[in-house]
């Protein structure tokens, strides 16, 4: 054997051994840096949809996610613009630092726009559903997630009303009725909102089935009282018409719901609104103005779900013919600069739910989405959830995606609440209860 020299190994001349490199300093594990993706860089993440779903995916650009998994249902290679990339464990956003649990959650907040009967938790549907026998063409909670929850842009508005039946289907007695009215409150807390307006549609709910107005509007009254008492959240109620049933079944809810309202039932002056929903297009609202007017007179406060899925055109008519407080979503008002002028000089408030807009193709991302437009032409606004456990998320995403496309700032959703707060058709001595500082 030979040295690398060429030389005979002696104990003159050992075997030389390997340098050995002086140890280096640990590495420090840095946080990521608070800035925005470039679009060009490309780095592995966890993506977290809602509450119930994560994958490991690709962040190809600012706010647009490759999946690479299948988690929760969700479909691979699906590319998608929702809010925030979070990396595993407790670290913030690669694209802007935010955590989960950012200020954002801890701010005090108004919802106006959250729907009852909308917002069932996949775990309660699964849990009636299995109680009572019910078929919900679901074999196991995996399955339900899939099918219950829209992830994804389906092809208009009325395929996402379709998607309702799931959750309505549960909504079958006093007690389920009561049951899902409390978890929205808590859902609600927990999103840090502290004025709280739930809608219900007793004819949608009590489609079908040996349900009646009262037992309803009774099971929705007591579950907001478990609910107040249990969560520092003053809480209304809006009755929902739904367009599209005969004007005979809503007068009926109507009534009734009026005939709560004065009859002095323990919660029953929560009842404050009444609200005019369900696909705009092609249906005849003139019907309708004289149960709205019956609402106006008996001193509920009116909104109508319009300019949705429809256009500007349709918001200058719901203004004209219903003279309402507020409109839910508004948001084809941004095509005509007169009817944003009218509603900033009326003082009607759009009750804006972006990522329902998004996944009703009713804009095609949530960054071309007209609220910051709205919001900066002194158009009333305030952000709202809609139906979130159909949709995967909750309020704070909501928040989340205004602070990342928009750049809204804390005094903008102070400026924004403070609207809500003084649109809420709750009274004033109630709504002074709470604090927006």
């Amino acid at each position: 054997m030979t040295t690398a020299a060429g030389g005979k190994h002696s104990r003159e001349n050992p075997t030389p051994r390997p340098i050995q490199p002086a140890p280096r300093a640990p590495a420090v594990q840095q946080r990521p840096k608070r800035r925005l993706c470039d679009g060009n860089e490309k780095v592995a993440v966890r993506f977290r949809f809602g509450s119930d779903s994560q994958a490991v995916g690709t962040a190809v650009a600012c706010h647009m996610f490759t999946l690479s998994a299948r988690a929760g249902g969700v479909v691979p290679e699906w590319k998608m613009g929702l809010p925030h990339a979070w990396l595993q464990g407790d670290s913030p956003c690669y694209t802007c630092g935010m955590t989960r649990d950012s200020a954002l959650r801890a701010l005090p907040k108004v919802e106006l726009h959250r729907h009852l009967d909308g917002s069932v938790r996949v775990e309660t549907i699964w849990e009636i559903a299995t109680e009572a026998g019910l078929d919900i063409g679901a074999r196991t909670l995996k399955d339900l997630r899939q099918m219950a929850v829209i992830r994804e842009p389906v092809r208009d508005l009325a395929e996402a009303l379709a998607r309702f039946e799931t959750q309505r289907k549960v909504l079958r007695s006093f007690e389920a009725i009561s049951r899902v009215t409390r978890e929205n409150i808590e859902d609600a807390f927990h999103d840090g909102v502290r004025l709280l307006e739930l809608r219900f549609a007793p004819a949608f709910i009590a489609e079908g089935r040996d349900l009646s107005n009262d037992e309803i509007i009774g099971g929705v009254l007591d579950g907001l009282l478990a609910g107040m008492k249990a969560f520092p959240v003053e809480v209304g109620l809006i009755c929902i018409l739904p367009r599209g049933f005969p004007v005979s079944v809503n007068e009926r809810a109507l009534n009734d719901t009026l005939r709560w309202k004065g009859g002095g039932s323990p919660g029953a002056d929560r009842i404050c609104g009444l609200d005019l929903a369900a696909a705009e297009a092609g249906i005849d609202p003139v019907p309708y103005v004289r149960l709205v007017n019956q609402a106006r007179e008996a001193g509920l406060g009116i909104t109508i779900h319009s300019g949705e899925d429809t256009d500007a055109a349709h918001v200058a008519r719901t203004l004209d013919l219903f003279r309402p407080s507020r409109i839910g979503h508004g948001i084809k008002a941004w095509g005509s600069s007169q009817v944003m002028a009218r509603l900033a000089a009326e003082d009607v408030l759009l009750e804006v739910c972006l990522t329902s807009n998004w996944l009703t193709s009713a804009v095609p991302t949530l960054a071309e989405h007209p609220l910051p437009g709205l919001y900066k032409a002194g158009v009333p606004v305030s952000i709202n959830s809609d139906d979130p456990n159909l949709m995967g998320i909750d309020l704070v995403n909501e928040y989340e995606a205004c602070a990342l496309h928009y750049g809204f700032q804390e005094k903008d959703f102070q400026t924004i609440n403070r609207a809500a707060w003084q649109h809420s058709f709750l009274p004033k001595n109630v709504r002074e209860r709470i604090a927006l500082t």
